[in-house]
């Protein structure tokens, strides 16, 4: 990869960290793009080699980036603004596959814009844009051919809405580098889509860190077991059941499993109960008659018990027409509640707050719910998540999550790397120490290659 580059810095550095598989990988990668020109490549090749991976804009960004990695006097000299050589092409690869936080802050602003800032419109143009691409790829996965979901732009600008929460302020509407690498940081699921996008349009690497590159190469996309597709529809989309997922603890975000849906079950409490008690961690999702989507992660067995039981890994959500993640505040531990014929005591199945006044609540009266918060969910935090607060139930499903468990055995074991789990692969590239892992007990069901099987079965 000479050219008269060779021996500057910034290449040798990126040529580093590429193992030598990788370099010849990369090699080959560039003469496929290049074609006839063993040289360089333009705007157009670049076009003909992802067309099937990026929208058009978004590969035009990409090349602009590419071409101008390198230090803007040499690439004046070399007419590097339209064509880029082997040398910018690792340096540009070591930022987008392997780069620190803040080379993929760069490359992310300037795939937002030309300019020094992005504004909030820009940045969201660009998640949705990434968010198409990262559906549209995973379309390939096993995965992914064992749903049957539906996915649209609508669904995935409100995703990026919600993703753009954590950086965006009322205040302003300039993100500079310096922001973008901040909300990165924060947003393991921004960083995750970013990465593996990345990888999936340029395949050079040879997965040798199986617990970093598991996490960031594969979709947030579970196996679907027990669904008959002919039979039965669900109410997720593609892109709540992939937000979901990442948002379960890792240890049970493999698989799911329908266990009840109101629409092919029957609107029956008994037979509700009857199909989800006793079946480990699970997720209920309702959707009323206004048209709002919401529910809440169960972390343990739906059992009877007169009080409030369950873990701080509980949450509630919702989908639609807002998307939104509500963790436990601390404030109290009322996560998770079932009882039914009691003269005394509410009868049905609740999340938060307290007994009458719940954040999620189903009545044993089956159709019927509330949502209770004024302002707010003291367990969770949560508004209202019903369209209002006393709603009627239109369709209810619940799913189980992570491989069978023998009852009794099902309580979520989690840290706060469970939760979002590649954060622990962004805490390696920030340089920042995971102490906690080594203090783990072994996991069975933890994300292993083994895995990857479970669709045969």
């Amino acid at each position: 990869m000479g050219h008269g580059m060779s021996q500057q810095p910034e290449y040798e550095s990126a040529l580093a960290v590429f193992t030598a598989v990788e370099q010849q990988n990369i090699s080959e990668l560039f003469q496929n793009i290049a074609g006839v020109n063993p040289i360089s490549f333009n705007a157009d090749q670049l076009q003909a080699h992802l067309k099937d991976r990026l929208p058009p804009a978004l590969i035009v960004r990409l090349h602009n980036q590419l071409s101008n990695v390198l230090h803007k006097d040499e690439g004046e000299k070399r007419g590097r603004n339209t064509h880029v050589w082997k040398e910018a092409f690792v340096v540009g690869l070591s930022h987008c596959l392997k780069g620190t936080l803040t080379q993929r802050a760069q490359v992310f602003l300037r795939l937002a814009t030309d300019k020094e800032y992005a504004t909030t419109a820009e940045l969201v143009h660009l998640m949705v844009h990434l968010l198409n691409a990262y559906m549209n790829l995973m379309t390939f996965t096993p995965q992914f051919k064992s749903w049957n979901l539906k996915h649209d732009d609508e669904s995935n600008k409100e995703l990026a809405t919600f993703l753009m929460e954590e950086l965006i302020n009322d205040n302003m509407d300039q993100y500079f580098e310096h922001d973008l690498e901040r909300w990165l940081l924060r947003s393991a699921f921004v960083a995750h889509v970013v990465d593996y996008v990345f990888n999936k349009c340029f395949p050079i690497s040879h997965i040798e860190d199986v617990h970093v590159h598991t996490m960031l190469q594969q979709p947030k996309i579970p196996y679907c077991r027990g669904v008959n597709w002919d039979e039965t529809s669900s109410v997720l989309s593609l892109t709540s059941l992939i937000l979901l997922n990442h948002s379960i603890p890792q240890q049970v975000s493999n698989q799911w499993k329908l266990l009840f849906n109101s629409n092919l079950h029957g609107a029956s409490f008994a037979t509700m109960l009857k199909l989800i008690m006793n079946k480990g961690p699970s997720l209920l999702i309702i959707k009323d008659k206004n048209g709002a989507i919401f529910g809440g992660f169960a972390p343990e067995s739906w059992a009877v018990n007169p009080q409030y039981y369950g873990s701080t890994s509980c949450f509630l959500f919702t989908i639609h027409p807002k998307v939104g993640r509500y963790f436990p505040t601390g404030y109290n531990e009322n996560y998770m509640y079932l009882n039914q014929m009691q003269q005394t005591l509410p009868n049905g199945l609740g999340f938060g707050g307290q007994l009458w006044y719940f954040g999620l609540w189903l009545d044993s009266e089956f159709g019927k719910g509330q949502s209770r918060a004024e302002p707010k969910c003291t367990t969770f935090g949560s508004p209202q998540l019903s369209a209002e607060p006393d709603f009627e139930v239109d369709t209810i499903e619940v799913w189980g999550v992570g491989a069978a468990t023998l009852e009794g055995e099902d309580q979520v074991k989690t840290s706060i790397l469970d939760k979002d789990p590649a954060a622990k692969a962004l805490l390696s590239l920030a340089g920042r120490e995971m102490v906690s892992e080594g203090l783990r007990e072994t996991d069975a069901t933890a994300h292993t290659p083994s895995e990857h099987n479970l669709h045969h079965e």
